[in-house]
């Protein structure tokens, strides 16, 4: 069973690298395009070498004919109808289509919800997006104390997905797996402010839009 371990730990750093790499890949994309497909060629080698699978977002921010990463009225051309989304890269042509019926009725149910919590050790920061009693996405910030850092995004990572009446036992298990610290805050504090976040959601077309 070591290697499933062992195999499960590899396919975690392999998904880290590849946000990171998409990450660049768009920050480059204007700048430099040749090497934002590079950058995208090195995600997609590192997926096919670990067996790990793009995000649907992942899936659809790039051309899968010449690896440019697609931004909407920049390097591609989106156009909706007939219930679906074309995306047309403007460097090669290659089009990539997809349904979009189902996406319409999930942004019907999504929520998003944001809430402030004074603990101890600081400030806790929860912005979070339902999608029906499970969480869609998650952003948590502050200044609290959290070692290491790093593990800060992993409990993002990992809180994703997760419904609402679990969050507690998930951010327990984070922190007695992954061996965190975080002086002056409790993991029952940290997960209270997810879930007062959560109780505070609300329709994203009800979301004030910013100024």
């Amino acid at each position: 069973m070591k290697w499933k371990r062992r195999r499960r730990q590899r396919q975690k750093i392999a998904s880290r690298h590849i946000s990171r790499l998409f990450d660049l890949a768009m920050a480059y994309v204007h700048e430099n395009p040749a090497r934002a497909r590079r950058y995208i060629e090195m995600a997609r080698s590192i997926s096919r070498k670990h067996k790990v699978s793009f995000s649907k977002e992942q899936k659809r921010s790039y051309c899968a004919a010449c690896n440019l990463p697609l931004v909407t009225g920049s390097t591609a051309r989106v156009r909706i109808g007939h219930g679906r989304v074309s995306i047309t890269c403007l460097s090669c042509g290659h089009v990539k289509r997809y349904p979009y019926r189902k996406e319409r009725r999930l942004a019907r149910t999504r929520r998003r919800g944001y809430a402030e919590t004074k603990v101890k050790g600081g400030l806790v920061c929860v912005d979070v997006t339902l999608e029906g009693r499970a969480i869609k996405d998650i952003q948590i910030s502050g200044d609290f104390f959290f070692y290491p850092e790093e593990k800060l995004s992993l409990l993002e990572d990992r809180m994703r997905h997760v419904q609402t009446f679990k969050v507690r036992d998930a951010v327990h298990a984070f922190f007695e797996q992954e061996g965190v610290k975080a002086p002056g805050m409790t993991p029952d504090e940290l997960a209270g402010a997810i879930m007062r976040a959560s109780g505070r959601a609300m329709p994203l077309k009800s979301w004030p839009s910013p100024s």
